[in-house]
């Protein structure tokens, strides 16, 4: 007699590179089969795209005692193209009280875009927008890190590193 198998936990669209829930077969000891596919044994997998495309099926196999079996196939309608963050315009190094630097990443969506700066590993400043003006009023160790989201739910993240060296202490005599 067949044990007739589904499994759960595959969505129908993914982002690249962003991994599955933990796929479960109905049934211990099946293997999933399909593009980018990572069995971790006793019916349970992830599926990790790394390839943009559409309708990828996924198969779960299962085999009893009896050896009958039984295959499920469902499919992924999307995976998205994972956007990359461009960040241009930092420099560096800068003078403290120099000039400031125009900052811009390479992606279209405005509201889904934020920077935030961190000096000295502390918290600086954040802003919603696809430009940020840093401007090197203080010295320190700074970090600008940028998240975007696309219109499919995509992520990155770029964290970039600059230096605001101190200007010289002269002291006339």
């Amino acid at each position: 007699s067949v044990t007739y198998v589904n499994f759960q936990n595959l969505e129908s669209s993914y982002c690249q590179f962003e991994e599955s829930e933990i796929l479960i077969g109905s049934e211990n000891g099946g293997d999933f089969i399909g593009q980018d596919i990572i069995n971790q044994s006793n019916g349970r997998a992830v599926f990790n795209p790394t390839e943009v495309g559409s309708n990828i099926d996924i198969t779960y196999t299962f085999t009893n005692t009896l050896s009958c079996t039984d295959t499920h196939t469902e499919s992924v309608d999307t995976v998205y193209v994972k956007p990359e963050i461009i960040l241009s315009g930092l420099e560096p190094a800068y003078c403290e009280l120099g000039l400031s630097s125009e900052l811009s990443i390479n992606q279209t969506i405005d509201n889904n875009s934020e920077y935030e700066i961190r000096k000295n590993g502390i918290f600086f400043d954040s802003e919603n927008s696809l430009n940020y003006e840093f401007d090197p009023v203080e010295p320190g160790l700074y970090e600008i890190i940028n998240f975007y989201e696309d219109n499919n739910g995509c992520l990155d993240t770029l964290i970039s590193s600059t230096v605001v060296n101190a200007n010289p202490n002269v002291e006339v005599d």
